[in-house]
């Protein structure tokens, strides 16, 4: 599993995103893409915490605190019921890439 953060959330008074995921499961411009849609949100004003939703695509993922003032987020692994929740964004930009 790899991983990345986010760098521009704390100029706005807001906790990093630590993404997760399976390299050979995304492109690098998809991950970007997250990254950066993350970072615009932020900076227009959205805030969020631990136990949040975040909709991207058609799912929605679970936000989590990961560590120190770092936040991350968590998809349904989609073969439980009741749901069982992963931490990564693998899952989620192979279909919104679908899309």
């Amino acid at each position: 599993m790899h991983s990345t953060r986010t760098q521009r959330c704390t100029e706005h008074g807001h906790p990093e995103f630590l993404l997760r995921y399976e390299k050979l499961g995304v492109s690098a411009n998809d991950i970007d893409w997250l990254k950066s849609y993350l970072e615009r949100r932020i900076a227009m004003g959205l805030e969020v915490d631990a136990g949040d939703l975040l909709t991207i695509g058609w799912l929605g993922l679970r936000v989590i605190a990961v560590g120190e003032g770092l936040l991350g987020l968590e998809e349904p692994d989609m073969t439980t019921y009741p749901v069982t929740w992963q931490e990564s964004v693998t899952f989620s930009l192979q279909h919104l890439r679908l899309q």
